[in-house]
């Protein structure tokens, strides 16, 4: 619609046949040029803000340079598990990672751009478990075994529970290590909810926060109209606090 709305005064004067058609012509592109202006001044701003940014984005990254690709090359020698580098949370909840940057950059998408198994942060939220993420809770080992999230690589000023147990130090980078069982696990599965998918997350989140996980109780979930033995799905929030199940003695053990 732009092009067209400054496209008009240019068609009207190339259309006059009077002695005047060169001034109408010259006339119609000063105002052209007067109009784009300042679309031209921003977009030049913009760029070279981002030249500046890459610029000094390129120096930090240098600087840190040998200390985290030492951190790339220990994650890679270590034995599977998914890497906790901090997430971004929605804006009304801090976080330690909010202040951690490798120059203008966070490590947890570098670590993720080198091709290491990340937990929390995605990229995408296709994924209907996705939006549970923002539920971790580093404070609770229960959370760290159930996404086999092994190690953790945060500022060497960040406390963390006696089970995150520090590794090795990179420059001011820590890393750490926590004991899971891996990328599966046995757990128990004696509780079917049913439902929609708008209603998962608010019964996922219920489930996160709740004594289930530590008990490795894992309820089954269907999406559709609940059958006999199914609870509806909107329950959960309800059902779940009252359950609350003793840990017990471990269902066994996944051999390698």
């Amino acid at each position: 619609m732009i092009a067209v709305a400054l496209a008009a005064p240019l068609r009207w004067a190339i259309s006059r046949t009077s002695i005047w058609s060169g001034w109408y012509v010259t006339a119609a592109l000063t105002l052209t040029m007067l109009v784009l202006l300042p679309v031209y001044s921003e977009r030049a701003s913009y760029l070279g803000g981002n030249t500046i940014g890459l610029r000094e984005s390129r120096q930090g990254l240098a600087e840190e340079a040998e200390e985290f690709s030492a951190l790339l090359e220990k994650l890679k020698q270590l034995p599977p598990g998914r890497v906790y580098a901090g997430q971004k949370l929605p804006s009304s909840r801090r976080h330690w990672s909010d202040n951690y940057y490798v120059s203008y950059l966070r490590p947890y998408a570098l670590l993720q751009a080198d091709g290491l198994d990340m937990m929390g942060h995605v990229y995408h939220s296709y994924s209907l478990n996705s939006d549970l993420l923002i539920d971790f809770d580093e404070r609770r080992r229960d959370h760290y075994n159930l996404y086999n999230a092994r190690y953790v690589v945060a500022p060497e000023s960040v406390k963390f529970p006696e089970f995150v147990i520090p590794l090795q130090q990179f420059g001011r980078h820590r890393l750490y290590e926590v004991d899971t069982t891996g990328y599966f696990d046995w757990v128990g599965s004696d509780l079917t909810f049913a439902g929609e998918t708008p209603d998962l997350y608010l019964a996922a989140s219920t489930w996160l926060g709740s004594r289930m996980p530590v008990a490795k109780k894992h309820p089954l979930v269907s999406f559709g109209d609940p059958f006999q033995g199914e609870a509806p799905l909107t329950s959960a929030i309800d059902l779940i606090p009252e359950m609350d199940p003793p840990t017990g003695p471990p269902l066994g053990t996944v051999m390698w």
